[in-house]
């Protein structure tokens, strides 16, 4: 069953509408969402590489008791590779 949360944004967050997901921290436990705006599924472009590695780096800096990792997608998690991306650099 899928599970909805409406996390609010974080005020300081840069660039939130174009950012692939959410960090939130609440009640000591970080919520890692993926969820890219404008698309049905997530995907692992290099978009999404860099903007993760930036969250990991934050949650080193500052460790929670917990991490959630999940998918703001109802029907999916990560759908995989970026194909446009991949065929891009194979010209």
């Amino acid at each position: 069953m899928p599970v909805s949360l409406d996390f609010p944004a974080s005020p300081d967050a840069p660039d939130i509408e174009s950012a692939p997901g959410r960090l939130v921290s609440e009640d000591g436990l970080a919520w890692l969402v993926l969820d890219d705006p404008g698309k049905k599924v997530n995907v692992l472009s290099a978009r999404f590489v860099r903007w993760f590695g930036e969250q990991l780096e934050a949650l080193e800096a500052a460790p929670p008791a917990g991490l959630i990792l999940i998918s703001g997608k109802p029907d999916s998690f990560v759908a995989g590779a970026d194909l446009t991306e991949l065929a891009a650099l194979e010209n």
